[in-house]
């Protein structure tokens, strides 16, 4: 006969285990490994202001994308008209140079080996 059967599903390394059980034939155990993708959008806690420049202070993103992050890059501007100015580094903060004096906004990116992921929110500097 055939109906509902009882399963199980945890977390693995690299993936989902799923176990299903009331099966008397058999105790088939499968894995799920969903397709790599880019990283999330890594989480900015602040931008500070520095002489000539600003530091991107953030958090990894909540999703790896099933690869490891390997690098990040941070992109700063004074305006929604200004040229940005970027810096890449493997962890925060990041700091960015050659920028004018004054307030600025940046936003962070991650990176693993399927690629960029896309930038995270916009931040103002303090």
């Amino acid at each position: 006969s055939s109906g509902p059967v009882p399963f199980t599903v945890t977390h693995d390394a690299g993936g989902v285990g799923v176990s299903i059980s009331g099966i008397t034939y058999s105790r088939p155990t499968y894995k799920i490994h969903p397709k790599p993708t880019v990283p999330g959008k890594p989480r900015m806690t602040k931008v500070v202001k520095i002489s000539g420049g600003a530091k991107s202070y953030f958090k990894a993103p909540l999703a790896n994308g099933g690869r490891s992050i390997d690098r990040y890059s941070a992109r700063c501007r004074k305006y929604s008209t200004s040229a940005w100015h970027s810096v890449a580094g493997s962890s925060s903060p990041l700091t960015v140079t050659s920028l004018p004096y004054g307030k600025v906004y940046c936003q962070v990116r991650a990176h693993n080996s399927i690629g960029w992921g896309p930038f995270g929110s916009l931040w103002g500097s303090s």
